[in-house]
């Protein structure tokens, strides 16, 4: 399902521009952003993405819109790491620890059987 971003405070500027060094999310975007995708850390999503546009030095008409949409493309990227990781699984050391146990098991049951009772 897709989360409507809602109206952008902002009409977006007619002339592309790069992105603000002031640039911040205005209030409401802030409680668009927590009630659409709450646990999201917005201080780091947002200085992240301040610092990719100032280093990609490219233009938007309105980086508010942007802004609504690297959000959403975060929440979406952690809810995939999240299903990708795998189960926990047991170390190759307690693996093979455990075969090693198998084993002196097996010789141990085979000794025994071969001993005159």
């Amino acid at each position: 399902m897709r989360a409507r971003a809602g109206p952008v405070p902002n009409a977006p500027d007619p002339c592309p521009a790069e992105i603000p060094d002031d640039f911040n999310p205005s209030d409401a975007m802030l409680r668009w952003a927590n009630a659409t995708y709450p646990g999201l850390d917005l201080h780091f999503e947002t200085d992240q993405f301040v610092r990719y546009w100032q280093a990609e030095g490219r233009r938007k008409k309105s980086w508010a819109t942007a802004w609504q949409k690297w959000i959403a493309d975060s929440h979406k990227r952690q809810a995939q790491d999240r299903s990708r990781a795998s189960p926990r699984r047991e170390s190759v050391t307690n693996a093979r620890v455990a075969e090693g146990m198998r084993l002196a098991a097996r010789f141990a049951e085979t000794e025994r059987q071969a001993l005159p009772p």
